[in-house]
């Protein structure tokens, strides 16, 4: 018989019940939106209200 196990796909630890369902761990989605942001916090809009 298989089993499954919630684990994160990017580190591998298992999920808390308030993660099941979800790809990854809470941690390694909050690095991912960290890295997001800082690779965007350069980037400059157009203002267009002038």
């Amino acid at each position: 018989m298989m089993t499954f196990e919630d684990a994160c796909i990017s580190c591998g630890r298992g999920l808390a019940s308030w993660e099941r369902n979800r790809a990854e761990c809470l941690d390694c989605r909050e690095i991912a939106c960290e890295t997001y942001s800082d690779d965007h916090a350069d980037v400059t809009t157009e203002d267009y209200t002038s």
